[in-house]
């Protein structure tokens, strides 16, 4: 094995020809506000320190850069795509920033490379990968640190918010700088952002190294380790490998994050029959393979058998031709994959196979499997709670297998009144913005409202308290009488909150509502989120909005029950 170990900076690193894309396998685009903020923080305290001592040589270390060339040359990044996205990104915005000067042709020289035919247009010099370049390349070649003005920022790329998130976070702090010292800021990012760039010879050393290297920050997933390693042990066909890779893409958008990692996370146990909770999940499947021959065909039958589920659901449209009960179906279906337990999606599956020709069948047992997988998730934290949802729903399961009737099976789906009345009143004066089901629930809420449910992406949207929580303005305070107390309790009220994309959230931040309201209709957020209309039609925001808006949302959430 051979390693080319050397220190670099930010400007030795992106020079020359050299072109970095993201390996297949890392994870999609994920920082936050936090580690987005904590970037800026560290560079400006270092530049702080380089001005007061300009010949000390301070420097800031951003750790390594991990990377391989393919069969093309271009350069396979294995660690590192977190923070060298992130410095492209305040780069972009700096550059949008500055206008024509010296030093954005020094930026221009280190984002983007000439064609190759040095006539046609300039080409990315670190592209990422799975759909979030999609964002990522207008921001990077078009000259623009974000998106224009009115430009739709709901996207179905998993990393598109927050690509255009932490823009907007750099672009705050950029403008916020000494306009006097952002020339000698740009370049003091490119010459003293340093790293160790590793360089290893091919993707198998990298891959060894890719193993073991993320102990920093959010490690890369067992899902996404296991997923690489898995398909690359199966198979050497690299077509076969690339169709695997693609159909777990598939399966990953189906589930979402969160239902992958559910999905995955028994597959130990599966391929092996047994649970070794020390053993890395990866490592667990692999040994328990003879060969690649068996590890092919259990991968095989694992994506096929999920994958067919979904596409068994998809495929019922086909033979459903009431508009009205189809668009019901689809609305059931949407509301029970908010819902973070996958024991409904065989039975739905079975119920779609079923009884294909009579939807409003479809259509009941859907309703009250909705409503019951919602009653334990929202009790989740009950004692007991997963057992009796495991029990009730495998029965389900095994009646619908067995031919039983539809009355009987509703009735193994029956709720006593005590269990709906805990839905009933699950919105009460107050929640608890960190109870895990919130958003979720409040996301079910914009569903039954929404003109376009088709574009409601749990994963993109996050809870905005309209009125802010700890917000001490005089603005807000004069809309409650300034009692703090008032206040504070009426931002944790239901009728406070509404669900937005989070690029959209973290820009209107703790602003006044009338500073809110221009944002909002600037990117027409009130014609697209139900629950954000409210924020064109109030001339204010204070406790009788807050009220009459809850109890309406009370209402909802009783219909969407049926209760």
């Amino acid at each position: 094995m051979s390693h080319r170990i050397k220190p670099v900076s930010l400007r030795g690193l992106l020079s020359d020809q050299r072109s970095f894309v993201m390996a297949r396998y890392q994870r999609h685009y994920e920082w936050g506000r936090r580690e987005m903020e904590h970037l800026t923080g560290d560079i400006a305290a270092a530049f702080d320190d380089h001005r007061g001592n300009p010949k000390a040589n301070i420097c800031h270390f951003f750790n390594s850069v991990i990377f391989y060339p393919d069969a093309n040359g271009v350069l396979q990044v294995i660690d590192g795509q977190q923070r060298l996205t992130s410095l492209a990104l305040l780069l972009a915005v700096a550059r949008e920033q500055l206008g024509a000067t010296a030093v954005t042709l020094e930026i221009d020289r280190l984002l983007t490379m000439p064609a190759s035919n040095n006539d046609g247009p300039p080409k990315q010099r670190l592209t990422l990968h799975r759909g979030d370049n999609d964002t990522f390349g207008p921001m990077i070649l078009t000259g623009q640190g974000l998106p224009p003005a009115g430009t739709k920022i709901k996207t179905d790329r998993p990393g598109a918010d927050r690509l255009i998130n932490n823009a907007i976070i750099a672009r705050n702090w950029f403008v916020s700088t000494n306009p006097n010292d952002r020339a000698d800021l740009v370049r003091f990012i490119a010459d003293r952002c340093n790293f160790v760039a590793i360089e290893v010879d091919d993707e198998i050393e990298a891959f060894r190294i890719f193993e073991t290297v993320n102990s920093r920050g959010r490690p890369i997933s067992s899902e996404d380790v296991l997923r690489f390693a898995l398909v690359e042990f199966a198979t050497d066909d690299p077509e076969k490998r690339e169709e695997l890779f693609a159909r777990w893409d598939d399966l990953e958008a189906e589930l979402g994050a969160d239902g992958l990692r559910r999905f995955v996370s028994n597959w130990r146990s599966r391929a092996s029959g047994t649970i070794r909770p020390r053993v890395p999940l990866h490592r667990a499947v692999l040994d328990s393979f003879e060969n690649s021959a068996a590890a092919l065909a259990f991968i095989e039958r694992e994506l096929n058998t999920d994958i067919a589920l979904f596409s068994q659901i998809d495929s019922a449209d086909s033979d459903i031709a009431d508009p009205a009960s189809k668009d019901r179906i689809d609305t059931l279906l949407q509301s029970l994959r908010l819902v973070k337990f996958d024991d409904w999606l065989p039975i739905a599956s079975g119920a779609l196979e079923r009884w294909r020709q009579e939807p409003q069948k479809i259509i009941q047992l859907l309703s009250d499997l909705e409503r019951t997988c919602w009653y334990y998730y929202l009790n989740s934290n009950a004692k007991g709670i997963v057992a009796e949802r495991r029990d009730k729903l495998s029965g389900t399961l095994k009646n619908l297998k067995a031919g039983v009737d539809l009355d009987a099976i509703l009735n193994s789906l029956k709720q006593d009144p005590r269990e709906l009345d805990k839905i009933r009143n699950v919105l009460g004066d107050q929640i608890d913005p960190r109870w895990p089901p919130l958003r979720s629930l409040i996301v079910r809420i914009e569903m039954a409202l929404s003109q376009h449910r088709e574009r409601i992406i749990r994963e993109e949207l996050t809870l905005e308290h309209i009125l802010p929580r700890n917000a001490k303005t005089k603005s807000w305070l004069s809309e409650f009488n300034d009692d703090e107390a008032l206040m504070d309790r009426y931002a944790e009220n239901p009728g406070n909150l509404c669900v937005l994309p989070e690029a959209l959230n973290n820009e209107l931040g703790s602003k006044t509502f009338a500073n809110k309201q221009k944002i909002i209709r600037r990117y027409g957020a009130h014609k697209e989120y139900a629950l954000a209309a409210d924020f064109n039609l109030e001339q204010r925001w204070d406790a009788t909005v807050i009220d009459r808006r809850a109890e309406w949302m009370r209402a909802t959430l009783r219909q969407i029950f049926n209760l």
